[in-house]
């Protein structure tokens, strides 16, 4: 059997906290390697650098790689993951990567990056046992390195690919003319409808492939959640483990939380009340210990359920206060419902990192009613913060929820927030009808908030079912 302290981790990602944080694999990415590290292993972290992103920029190497028939000179810098002893690569070029944003549709920029990245492990001499890629933009990196690398020379030969799925729904979709900077008619046989599918890639030609929770493992098999690639997965089901992902509970912790107006814990969670009347007071809502505050932080996109925000639930006993940026139906739409209900709503069209903390510490409730969810970071977050969660029944959601059972003459000793199937606004706001009777009952509430706060979100779990699928892949 391979040992923990032997193993060489490469972790390649678009994003990563808090170097570089679009949402929640830039969390991920913050948090997963360290956990990986404490367990033994050798791990790196191999991200683009963009402009964006504030380090001490000491140049590791220098080299060439040719992309679209010229030469182009790629930087490495490297750095190290705060509070650890864990190295981060950023890889830099003027043209492909450094002016661009982290996202959008530059097909070229995640493709000459996996080029540039595959090429760095070589220049930084770190030969990896396992190479894990996450998400599309990182979809084509075993595809080169086992069909275009290795009939150069040997430094990969050993080499085995754990790839995780965040999110089907964003597949990175190229147009075929890509191929045009890489040159290579290996690659011509993957083009489907004159387009290159970046997930596709990844599911086809990675050694094992991961998701986020162990129900979006089985939901993406489903044409519904599949988005198309349902066929290519089920050809790989013996290959797809789900294993949920946590969060950095040292960050999110309210005994500690610089951005919060009281701390407290488990045993204070009295003071959340602090944070409650301090959070109504700065986002404009009447001052009031009673009513029920709740919190929504998210993407404003279909995906997380916005449609499902009604009048009829803007109505009920209660204030709430949405905070994120999206599309701009659904920021023109809350900011229409905010007009009419000034004194219940709250909105903030922002990303603002030190007021998600607040709306964590001050809110009773949170709010996930999303169609999908790979996972889903809030509801863990809230939880330890207190805020029992209000979320439909899946993906991650129902994997780290347990429901409020009214039914059930033991379900106080284990739930710890409130979960609903149908995606529609009656059965959200019957949900929240029924959490606000409950709230009401001080001894059962607070027996929820205990729960949740008591609940392990940490990585350790994870990280030892990642440890023990790079085992599988290597004894393959």
């Amino acid at each position: 059997m391979i040992k923990s302290n032997n193993l060489k981790i490469a972790i390649f990602s678009a994003e990563c906290s808090p170097f570089i944080k679009v949402g929640g694999l830039g969390d991920v990415i913050g948090s997963l390697p360290i956990a990986l590290k404490n367990l033994g292993l050798n791990v790196i972290i191999i991200i683009p650098y963009f402009k964006k992103i504030k380090i001490n920029k000491k140049k590791k190497v220098s080299f060439k790689i040719k992309f679209n028939n010229k030469q182009e000179i790629v930087n490495i810098y490297q750095d190290k993951l705060p509070n650890s002893n864990l190295s981060i690569y950023f890889i830099d070029n003027r043209h492909y990567i450094t002016s661009l944003p982290v996202y959008g549709n530059n097909s070229k920029k995640y493709l000459f990056f996996s080029f540039a990245a595959i090429e760095a492990m070589k220049q930084i001499k770190f030969q990896p046992d396992i190479i894990h890629g996450n998400d599309n933009q990182m979809g084509m990196i075993s595809n080169l390195i086992k069909n275009f690398y290795n009939n150069k020379d040997d430094f990969f030969k050993k080499t085995k690919t754990i790839f995780t799925i965040h999110n089907l729904q964003y597949q990175g979709i190229r147009n075929s003319t890509i191929l045009k900077y890489i040159n290579n008619d290996f690659f011509k046989k993957f083009i489907r409808k004159n387009t290159l599918n970046f997930m596709e890639q990844a599911i086809l030609t990675y050694d094992k492939i991961t998701t986020v929770s162990p129900t979006y493992a089985k939901e993406i098999l489903n044409p519904t959640y599949s988005y198309g690639l349902d066929k290519i997965l089920k050809k790989r089901k013996n290959d797809l483990v789900g294993i949920l992902n946590g969060i950095d509970e040292n960050l999110f912790n309210p005994e500690t939380d610089k951005f919060i107006k009281k701390n407290y814990n488990i045993k204070t969670l009295k003071n959340k009340i602090i944070n409650k009347t301090y959070l109504q007071r700065i986002i404009g809502l009447p001052v009031n210990k009673k009513i029920p505050l709740i919190g929504m932080i998210n993407r404003l996109v279909q995906q997380k359920g916005i449609d499902l925000i009604t009048e009829k639930i803007i109505k009920l006993n209660s204030q709430f206060i949405i905070l994120g940026t999206g599309d701009k139906k659904y920021e023109k739409y809350l900011i229409k419902l905010y007009k009419k209900y000034q004194t219940k709503l709250a909105v903030k069209i922002d990303f603002n990192l030190e007021l998600a903390q607040q709306i964590y510490a001050g809110s009773d409730i949170f709010l996930m009613p999303s169609y999908f969810e790979p996972c889903g970071l809030g509801q863990m977050i809230a939880m330890k913060y207190g805020s029992v969660p209000i979320a439909r029944d899946i993906g991650g959601l129902h994997d780290s929820i347990i429901n409020y059972n009214s039914r059930s003459a033991n379900c106080l000793k284990k739930a710890n927030g409130f979960l609903f199937k149908d995606f529609s606004p009656d059965a959200l706001h019957n949900t929240i009808e029924k959490a606000l009777n409950i709230y009401y009952d001080y001894n059962k509430w607070i027996l929820l908030q205990k729960n949740g706060m008591a609940q392990d979100f940490s990585w350790k779990k994870s990280a030892k079912k990642y440890l023990k699928l790079y085992k599988i892949a290597l004894n393959k």
